[in-house]
């Protein structure tokens, strides 16, 4: 119960309905553990057994009291479970904010060591489980004590006002037996459930990739691999899910054992002592009222251990500690619109215990238009990720027109940057939305403006909704040039400056690549531009390259520059323009 208390605080915007759940509880409680044994003590025996003739009116009246009762009690109780679920939707609401904040918030590395579909199912299996554990569970925290407090209410007041039904108080002894098989099968009930959330995230994580990896699995005809994986996966889950029910099953039938012995223990003094089954009856119905609660808080104790487990697995998300955070208000600095110019100062950086950056130091001057090559695995990719702190040095500075980007607010940083990437993310909604997505405020002609510099705009237009055409999730039903034309607009429209592009025109045509190069020199006069490049032709217009090789910048120049000195940059030239000739004369006419 502890681990869920600081969750209670969501409840502080609802407590009125909370207290009123509260409140209608405590009249359900009286009512059933209280109200209804006295009935069976004082309106049955006036009905059938004193022996005392009544009019049909006095009949009536006393008879009234039995749906009076349990109107009283339905009521009561209808209201504690609807305003209890109430509070409940709500508090499960916050949690996913505060979950879906904490996805927002984390440095986007750590995606690549989570699985999504793990990730979807903690947001929403996980949490409904923890919202139903205190809704439901809390709900009967304060239903079940109450509700026994009240029948033993009515045992203390017979014991009082009848010396002989003091022995019913033995007959209560079986409750500390109750604790064994709570605390027995809660202790399995915990690893069992915390084990069937793990295999949730498992299955819904294999769907997630069938869904994603849709035409890779068919066109490699892997579709019964996947399936007997899938197979494997629901299986594992089938089991995990039998042995939680088993062990939850199994808490309220032990605990019904041990409280029937209290019963027949209850029979047997009530026989010797020659008590009437009439005078029995209220004292039975009261026991069973004592009895009724203990067994719903052993299972109320099986839904806590249930709904911790789950809180676990979120807690793993919401208490993880960020690595890149904003900096303090004592070291923030400011920064407007940047003039662009970006210092690396002897920055490594590494994955694990992998060296992916050793020693890199370059400055790039406002306005200077910079392209990185180098072999697959040399680190251009994570190169660019430190700009944005998509990532930081483990070593080195990154700086933006002299201020460590460690020192810049994400606001004032991520404002200064527009990124193009290689494979572009387009999000559920329209085209206008997408190409709007990092200017919110953008008028609809600067919309349709930055769609025409990326060469996208007839292809929109063309459509039968235009812009409000919906993009479709991940844009999957958009050619890869027209998806990554999407998101050059979205970089167009956001008019950064400084623009990092990484191989942003991989995916286009030639006669595309035509236009995006003659826009890109345009938009690039006006800003500090890098580019990630592997296709050689991309890189006309730089003003100078970078080569990196294993994580270290091992040359600086003009291609011609480099053509001439650098045996890596024009190995990779020759590879890709399909020649080994590397004469000065060749080299010149290419």
């Amino acid at each position: 119960m502890n681990a869920f208390l600081p969750y209670l605080k969501y409840l502080r915007p609802f407590r009125f309905h909370f207290w009123m759940a509260m409140l209608a509880g405590v009249v359900f409680a009286v009512s059933s553990g209280f109200s209804l044994p006295m009935m069976a003590d004082k309106v049955f025996p006036k009905l059938f057994g004193d022996g005392q003739q009544m009019d049909g009116v006095t009949v009536a009246l006393v008879a009234m009291g039995i749906p009076l009762v349990f109107a009283v009690r339905a009521i009561s109780g209808f209201f504690n479970v609807y305003l209890i679920n109430y509070c409940g939707v709500r508090v499960l609401e916050a949690i996913r904010l505060k979950f879906f904040s904490k996805i927002l918030d984390v440095e986007p590395g750590y995606f690549s060591n989570s699985r999504t579909g793990d990730l979807v199912s903690r947001m929403s299996a996980d949490t409904a489980l923890v919202q139903l554990t205190l809704t439901e569970a809390a709900n009967d925290l304060i239903r079940q004590p109450l509700t026994l407090l009240a029948a033993v209410s009515f045992l203390i007041y017979k014991s009082v006002s009848d010396q002989q039904f003091a022995f019913i108080f033995l007959c209560l002894l079986v409750v500390p037996a109750c604790v064994f098989p709570v605390r027995a099968l809660g202790k399995r009930l915990f690893r069992k459930a915390k084990q069937q959330q793990v295999e949730q995230g498992d299955v819904s994580n294999l769907m997630t990739e069938a869904v994603s990896g849709a035409r890779e699995i068919r066109i490699f005809r892997a579709e019964a691999s996947f399936l007997e994986r899938f197979q494997r996966k629901v299986a594992d889950l089938l089991h995990s899910q039998m042995r939680v029910i088993r062990y939850f099953h199994m808490l309220s039938p032990s605990i019904e054992v041990i409280s029937s012995a209290g019963v027949s223990m209850a029979f047997v003094v009530a026989y010797m002592q020659g008590i009437t089954l009439e005078t029995f009856m209220p004292l039975l119905f009261a026991l069973y009222m004592s009895y009724e609660p203990i067994k719903k808080i052993g299972v109320l104790s099986s839904r806590f251990h249930r709904g911790k487990a789950a809180l676990e697995r979120l807690e793993e998300i919401t208490n993880y500690a960020v690595s890149i955070c904003e900096p303090g208000p004592d070291r923030a600095v400011a920064l407007e619109r940047a003039q662009g110019e970006i210092v690396f100062k002897d920055v490594s950086f590494a994955y694990g215990q992998e060296p992916t950056l050793e020693g890199v130091s370059f400055r790039i001057r406002p306005g200077e238009k910079i392209a990185v090559v180098g072999p697959s695995g040399a680190g251009k990719s994570t190169l660019i990720q430190l700009i944005p702190r998509f990532y930081d040095p483990a070593s080195g500075s990154v700086e933006i027109d002299g201020k460590d980007v460690r020192d810049l607010s994400f606001e004032d940083l991520r404002r200064n940057i527009a990124i193009v990437l290689q494979e572009p993310v387009l999000f559920a909604g329209t085209f206008e939305d997408n190409i709007r997505l990092g200017k919110p405020d953008a008028t609809t002609e600067q919309v349709e403006e930055a769609a025409r510099k990326a060469h996208i705009h007839e292809f929109i237009v063309s459509l039968p909704m235009g812009y409000k055409t919906e993009a479709g999730e991940r844009g999957t039903q958009l050619s890869g040039g027209q998806r990554q034309r999407i998101a050059l607009a979205r970089a167009f429209l956001k008019d950064a400056p400084i623009l990092i592009m990484d191989e942003a025109t991989s995916a286009l045509d030639s006669e595309s690549e035509e236009k995006i190069q003659l826009a890109l020199s345009s938009l690039f006069e006006h800003v500090t531009g890098i580019m990630i490049a592997h296709r050689f032709s991309s890189i006309r217009f730089v003003d100078r390259v970078l080569v990196l090789d294993k994580g270290r910048l091992v040359a600086s120049g003009t291609h011609t520059e480099l053509m001439e000195s650098c045996s890596l940059y024009r190995k990779l030239y020759l590879n890709q323009a399909g020649t080994d000739d590397a004469t000065p004369e060749a080299l010149r006419a290419k």
